[in-house]
């Protein structure tokens, strides 16, 4: 089923979406892929149909995720570190995940660079909750799915991050 169709350069939105934004613009794309879906203007509601139904046709279980208004703004975070692993390892082949930037650049400039052709990453910010989730091939050579969140609204910002850095480095070394 189509739900959308793209009708500019494809290059410039990945790039905008996937390597500089801690934001992946997720309400603007959920209320118009819900309001394409059900042929309306779009609304929260619409949007949890088409995602309940991608996760459905995906035989993925959202049944633990809850909708949550951690930034003040957004309705539609829709996400659990599982739910992402489930959908990376579901996408694993997508052409557009090959764009998930490395260490080195985007969001990613000054991050994890002693392990930057070992992992691709996408980062997320939200009020109090700083994430990041991707794909990292360990030293060993084993192939990994991850997803990290971190809701702590005594952390940092930079804390937050450099706790997911020692995370993945770890991973990196040990897995």
């Amino acid at each position: 089923m189509l739900v959308y169709e793209i009708n500019h350069d494809l290059n410039i939105a990945v790039n905008d979406i996937l390597k500089n934004s801690n934001n992946t613009a997720a309400e603007t794309v959920f209320k118009l892929a819900g309001g394409k879906y059900t042929n309306k203007t779009g609304t929260d509601t619409d949007g949890v149909k088409v995602f309940d139904d991608y996760c459905k046709r995906n035989n993925l279980d959202n049944s633990g995720i809850k909708i949550v208004d951690g930034s003040g703004v957004s309705k539609n975070n829709l996400v659990s570190a599982n739910f992402v692993c489930d959908f990376l390892i579901l996408n694993k082949k997508n052409p557009v995940l090959e764009k998930l930037p490395h260490p080195g650049e985007g969001t990613m400039a000054t991050r994890l660079l002693p392990i930057k052709d070992s992992v691709r990453v996408k980062t997320g910010t939200l009020s109090n909750i700083s994430s990041i989730a991707g794909y990292l091939k360990t030293r060993s050579g084993k192939k990994y799915v991850f997803c990290i969140m971190i809701n702590d609204p005594k952390m940092s910002s930079a804390d937050k991050k450099m706790l997911e850095n020692d995370l993945i480095k770890e991973a990196y070394l040990k897995l």
